[in-house]
């Protein structure tokens, strides 16, 4: 992620004649593609990788912060197709919240997103 991938994510998969493995999956911008399969053939065992080129639709977003009994919190505010909004609160933030608070982060996004 830190190399610019957009998301990396790992899959445990069955393999050919049963065997157990993992499959990497990064997202990347086209022009990094080079330099993170550089950095995958150097860090990993691989031989060889698959790669396809895959179109990607973003809905229209924005930082905002709210306002909450818990003091500020960052947050994404979202435009929808139909051109209404949505506000999702950031992950890390319900995280800290949910740990200071010894709550879910479900309980915690409840009372933040009204």
């Amino acid at each position: 992620m830190t190399a610019g991938a957009l998301d990396v994510c790992l899959v445990p998969i069955l393999m050919k004649k049963g065997r157990p493995g993992n499959q990497l999956q990064v997202i990347s911008p086209l022009e990094l593609t080079a330099t993170l399969e550089k950095m995958i053939f150097e860090i990993l065992p691989t031989i060889g990788i698959r790669r396809s080129v895959v179109e990607r639709s973003v809905l229209q977003r924005e930082p905002v912060i709210l306002n909450s009994e818990y003091g500020s919190v960052r947050a994404k505010k979202i435009t929808m197709p139909d051109g209404s909004d949505r506000t999702e609160p950031e992950f890390s933030e319900l995280d800290r919240i949910a740990r200071e608070q010894k709550t879910s982060l479900q309980k915690i996004k409840r009372r933040i997103v009204v």
